[in-house]
């Protein structure tokens, strides 16, 4: 009858410890997957504020270039900034719509490629606002030029603008093909790349699900 019990006991205690155990790991994983939610949360105002900027330039951008059709050159520059301009709205749109998407009810495996494919979208919307900064200093200054002194800059030196066309899609494109060259090898180069891709926020929202997966490892 006393070992029935002490049975009886041990039982109850094993499902008590079964209980608060799952308890414990509940209560962590809604700490850990609130602390990733809120890590993202400068991704979305920073997306949110990314399109409301793309939206003005391209507002005041098309305003620009419309009153200025007898210009091909100063049509050409407003339109080249209009289509930047658009562009940051979709790399803002797409950026919230992958925040967004992450559903923190998933499992760990889930969450985490969601991040992955945040990342990812990271590093190519830096690279195409790398490429299009350095392609576009050329039409912002045919567009300035004009808006402030009222000068054509093509007509008055084609040849200087050709030139700083031509630098600039240099400096554009130099660190993108290195970046690629250094993957095609590995090492040291690529991984300074990723480091330096790696939007911040986003590492540390995966560095609270490492914990929480370290946590459900047997």
């Amino acid at each position: 009858m006393e070992l029935d019990e002490l049975k009886s006991t041990w039982q109850r205690l094993d499902r008590r410890v079964d209980e608060l155990t799952r308890m414990h790991r509940s209560m962590l994983t809604h700490t850990l997957t609130r602390k990733a939610r809120w890590r993202l949360v400068p991704v979305l105002i920073g997306s949110v504020l990314n399109i409301i900027a793309g939206a003005i330039f391209a507002v005041a951008c098309g305003a620009f270039w419309s009153a200025h059709l007898d210009k091909p050159a100063v049509v050409v520059a407003g339109i080249t900034l209009h289509l930047a301009s658009i562009g940051l709205i979709l790399i803002g749109a797409v950026r919230v719509a992958l925040v967004l998407r992450v559903n923190y009810t998933q499992p760990v495996l889930e969450i985490q490629k969601s991040l992955a494919a945040l990342q990812a979208w990271e590093a190519r919307s830096f690279h195409a606002v790398w490429l299009a900064s350095w392609v576009i200093i050329p039409a912002a200054l045919t567009a300035a030029v004009m808006g402030l002194a009222g000068i054509d800059l093509w007509q008055v030196a084609p040849a200087w603008i050709v030139a700083n066309f031509a630098v600039c899609l240099v400096g554009g494109l130099a660190p993108l093909l290195l970046h690629r060259w250094a993957h095609r090898r590995g090492g040291k180069l690529a991984a300074w790349f990723d480091a330096f891709l790696m939007n911040r926020s986003v590492a540390r929202a995966k560095e609270a699900l490492d914990e929480l997966d370290e946590f459900a490892r047997p």
